[in-house]
């Protein structure tokens, strides 16, 4: 029975090829402006950091091409963190060439093209502080240096308005519309000044570190969850905690020196580490390395690590360089469609495999040829005995994965 088991595989592979699912978005790739430290916004404006010189000099692009922010008076530097949907960017100026004369600042649209500058109003008993977060509300996370007097700490404020609200937090990360402030150790609901605390670890997980990197205006959270170190060696899970549930969703198995990244309100992630050292997950769709969703007409780009995903998915981030042009730094990927599947594939063969010392296993290797440049080569394998086959469809490309299961009442 054999070959019954055989033909079934073959048409279930002709056949994936027609099957609906959700594709990948391509995309077009542009230099958006120097440096490897970027984000966008809701409307596809990008802001970012030339890291050449630390702290440097701060950029935004509309579109049109990158322009320097301006600096307020007396400002010889600045750094910008993070950009809202209305185009208010905040960040940190600094008066000399010295880190330790940051204050916070907002740079605002102008309508003209533009934008206007300001130094931020420092709390409490702060001398320095630096922009870290602004959400579509206006209101502002900014870290400052001895609000409470107590050297040598920093510690988060809000500024709302022209008042600012010291939080009595340490190391923040984010606000987003809903008041929640995230920092690398605690919750805290600005509107209620309730610290929430972290979550509890993921069920069924034994986790000896959380580690939050990104909080979402739907009250998610992209979580590193560290199970066990070893060596220089870090075991992790990448999950998403949902506040107003308490659910958690586990993005990856427990694996080796990865961590989460900035996260969107769809829910997609910048995952740090993998085989590109910064992958982007879409989620519903998979992990994804940047050139793999780049257009394939387009070769003069090569792209490295992504750096931030649009909530729409109509942007996405990366670092880097162009063969012709020259250009290296963050790269604007803008969504032009979506990924083909690959055609139905040729030359397909099945192969018994006859158990080895090394391999001491039965089974029936199935291959066949790419009619299509999408990928290069694919794999099918069948384990047995026993009532479940496992196939797997790889593409060495990486422009198309697929793993999907069959049963059949033949063991052989």
């Amino acid at each position: 029975m054999r070959s019954t088991v055989i033909l079934a595989m073959m048409a279930t592979l002709l056949a994936m090829s027609g099957q609906a699912r959700a594709q990948p978005p391509v995309y077009a790739a542009e230099y958006a402006g120097p440096g490897q430290s970027a984000m966008v916004n809701s409307a596809g404006v990008v802001i970012g950091n030339d890291s050449t010189v630390y702290p440097g000099q701060p950029w935004v692009n509309d579109g049109s091409g990158a322009q320097d922010l301006p600096l307020p008076l007396g400002a010889v530097a600045a750094r910008v963190s993070d950009i809202n949907d209305g185009g208010q960017i905040v960040g940190t100026v600094y008066g000399t060439d010295q880190l330790t004369s940051d204050l916070p600042a907002l740079w605002t649209p102008n309508g003209a093209g533009g934008y206007e500058v300001k130094v931020l109003p420092l709390a409490g008993l702060a001398s320095r502080g630096s922009g870290v977060a602004i959400n579509n509300l206006g209101q502002i996370l900014v870290s400052g240096f001895m609000v409470d007097g107590i050297v040598p700490t920093y510690s988060a404020y809000v500024t709302d308005g022209i008042a600012t609200f010291p939080l009595g937090l340490a190391n923040p990360i984010t606000i987003n519309d809903n008041g929640i402030v995230l920092t690398n150790t605690t919750l805290f609901d600005y509107t209620t000044m309730t610290d929430l605390g972290m979550p509890a670890p993921p069920p069924g997980v034994s986790a000896i570190g959380l580690y939050p990197s990104d909080l979402n205006n739907n009250n998610e959270v992209a979580i590193t969850v560290l199970t066990t170190i070893i060596g220089h060696t870090r075991y992790e899970a990448i999950g998403v905690y949902r506040i107003d549930t308490g659910d958690w969703e586990m993005i990856t198995d427990i694996v080796t020196n990865i961590s989460s990244g900035p996260m969107n309100d769809t829910g997609d992630l910048v995952i740090n580490g993998g085989p590109c050292n910064g992958m982007v997950y879409l989620s519903g769709l998979g992990f994804y390395c940047p050139d793999s969703l780049l257009d394939p007409d387009d070769t003069r780009w090569t792209l490295g690590r992504a750096l931030a995903i649009a909530d729409d998915r109509s942007t996405v981030l990366a670092y880097g360089s162009n063969a012709v042009t020259r250009d290296a730094g963050t790269v604007r990927m803008t969504k032009i469609g979506e990924l083909p599947l690959p055609a139905a594939p040729i030359k397909v063969a099945a192969t018994p495999h006859v158990p080895t010392a090394q391999q001491n296993f039965i089974s029936i290797d199935v291959s066949w040829a790419p009619a299509d440049d999408l990928t290069q080569s694919y794999i099918v394998e069948r384990y047995g005995p026993g009532d479940t086959s496992f196939v797997r469809v790889a593409s060495t490309t990486n422009r198309f994965y697929r793993d999907m299961s069959i049963t059949s009442g033949e063991n052989y």
